[in-house]
């Protein structure tokens, strides 16, 4: 298994010398794991596929805002009041989208749109500081069970309510959003000597 993932991984990081793209390196550690029999039918039947696939279909659907130029559509419907305020929308929309979606599809839909509304907006916040916004908020929202792969696993063992997830989840989401906030608008700048 060491050495599977010791060679994907080296693949994966020279790929600028040889030019086979990610996409393809993903597939050399199933059929590696496959052929050398550490991985056989009984281990696939037991993984949770929906939760696989809400992660995968999430990601399609950032690709795919991309793709379409969607995302500098999005981007322009961000209201240009000042690097806080814009923040604050991106952080907002992040944290509510999250909740009701995979969080993973929401930062992936939603990178895109904060890197062109940083790039067009005015105000004192720069381009990291918006990829974080959207990377930390979107962590942070969890508060049902579609909302997180972890999440979406604790729910499946039938052991667990939507209500379990909704009370720590809403305050540690709305409290760590406003955290976010006040870092990356005071604190930030004065730790970057802005």
């Amino acid at each position: 298994m060491l050495t599977v993932a010791v060679v994907t991984f080296m693949i994966w990081i020279t790929e600028p010398w040889h030019g086979v793209r990610a996409a393809v390196v993903a597939v050399l550690p199933v059929v590696l794991l496959f052929a050398t029999t550490i991985v056989d039918r009984e281990d696939v039947n037991s993984l949770d596929w929906d939760v696989l696939i809400l992660i995968a279909g999430g990601l399609t659907l950032g690709y795919s805002l991309q793709v379409t130029a969607l995302d500098q559509r999005l981007a322009t419907l961000v209201p240009d009041a000042g690097g806080v305020s814009r923040l604050a929308v991106l952080a907002g929309a992040t944290l509510t989208l999250g909740t009701f979606f995979s969080n993973t599809a929401v930062a992936s839909m939603l990178m895109p749109v904060a890197v062109l509304a940083a790039v067009t907006g005015a105000g004192d916040l720069d381009l990291p500081a918006y990829a974080l916004a959207i990377a930390l908020v979107a962590s942070l929202s969890m508060a049902l069970p579609v909302s997180t792969p972890p999440n979406a696993m604790a729910y499946g063992t039938g052991e667990l309510t939507t209500r379990d997830f909704l009370g720590t989840a809403a305050y540690v989401g709305g409290a760590g959003t406003i955290l976010v906030l006040l870092t990356l608008a005071f604190i930030r700048p004065w730790l970057m000597g802005g």
